[in-house]
């Protein structure tokens, strides 16, 4: 995720920030005063799109906002249900708002998604490499617009947004351990 975090300050890419693995469990259970320190250095909302990677006790999924669409989408390998979670990002993003600029978030416009229609796991153990290529793709532009622009709680799309599968994860958990010992993405 930092690594997305350091290509998202090229401008041909959009801006990110990533929380960490622990963000979304301390927020669940703590409330936002447990976690608000954690962007005292970075303003959440001078971003195009914000990663928050989910760990759901033996599941890994992905939350996304994006400033941009006005959306705050969850994406999971398993196609699980989790309204709550994007309630709980729309509130976070509320207090974050007031704690640091002094205003209410204006939350008119915005969309809690629930995305459908994207690679599902076939296997009990690679919701994690799903998470980090949806988060790889998101970060990159990689994504069809339709995904972005339905009006409807639950995303479809009329082709896959995400251009790859089960089949692919081998390579992608090759590439993304070659990625992580040369601290360097591949194009």
């Amino acid at each position: 995720m930092d690594m997305l975090i350091q290509r998202g300050q090229s401008p041909e890419y959009p801006s990110i920030y990533a929380f960490n693995t622990f963000f979304y469990p301390r927020l669940s259970s703590s409330g936002y005063s447990s976690v608000k320190r954690w962007t005292k250095k970075v303003d959440l909302f001078a971003k195009d799109m914000v990663l928050i990677p989910l760990h759901l006790e033996i599941h890994w999924a992905l939350a996304v906002i994006d400033f941009r669409q006005k959306t705050i989408c969850y994406y999971d390998s398993m196609n699980g249900r989790k309204n709550s979670i994007l309630q709980l990002m729309l509130n976070y993003l509320q207090e974050e708002r007031m704690d640091k600029k002094r205003e209410k978030f204006d939350t008119f416009g915005w969309q809690l998604k629930l995305v459908q229609d994207i690679p599902q796991q076939r296997n009990g153990f690679d919701c994690g490499v799903f998470a980090c290529i949806f988060a790889e793709h998101l970060a990159r532009g990689l994504v069809k617009d339709e995904i972005k622009k339905t009006s409807t709680s639950k995303c479809r799309s009329s082709y896959p947004p995400f251009p790859f599968s089960q089949d692919n994860m081998p390579y992608f958990r090759k590439r993304m351990i070659y990625e992580i010992l040369t601290g360097k993405l591949l194009q």
